[in-house]
């Protein structure tokens, strides 16, 4: 918890946290609010360093201030390696889940779309997707199966008719 404390001239003492705006480098671990409590979450380094600033400004007097704070872990180094490789672990998994549910979908749509397609569309579509099956792909390929994506999309959003497709095909 951080606190503004303002002594003026006269002897009077006076809180002046909320009327302090608060700022914290880099932002990306931590957080302080108005009330000038600040907040950490969870830290990727065992140990880092932020910087609380404050700035208050009265009757056209500003003053500003900062200090430098080392952010410490409680966790000993094993914990921490070992947190972190859970942590990993699992967001390995969701992304593999979400790959693997990527592929179902694009699988689905070029089931749905391969009746659109013309003849050679289609082959030349089977083809990229045995070279990538096989680990190998020529540029002219990969511009071969950019090309009958677009013309994909272009049929799915109405802006190239099937009948042209297939006439621009032959």
């Amino acid at each position: 918890q951080f606190r503004t404390i303002v002594t003026y001239s006269d002897g009077r003492v006076r809180d002046r946290t909320t009327q302090t705006l608060w700022s914290m480098k880099p932002s990306a671990v931590s957080s302080i609010g108005s009330s000038g409590r600040l907040s950490v979450g969870e830290l990727l380094v065992p140990q880092d360093e932020i910087t609380v600033a404050a700035s208050f400004t009265e009757a056209g007097m500003t003053v500003e201030s900062s200090i430098d704070i080392e952010l410490v872990t409680l966790l000993t180094n094993e914990e921490f390696a070992l947190r972190n490789l859970e942590i990993a672990l699992s967001i390995t998994q969701g992304l593999l889940e979400q790959l693997a549910d990527a592929t179902q979908r694009e699988q689905s749509a070029r089931a749905a779309l391969i009746p659109l397609m013309g003849a050679d569309t289609q082959t030349a579509l089977a083809e990229v997707v045995n070279a990538l099956e096989q680990g190998e792909i020529s540029d002219e390929a990969l511009e071969s199966a950019l090309q009958s994506l677009e013309q994909a999309i272009g049929i799915l959003n109405g802006e190239i008719p099937i009948r042209d497709n297939r006439k621009r095909k032959r």
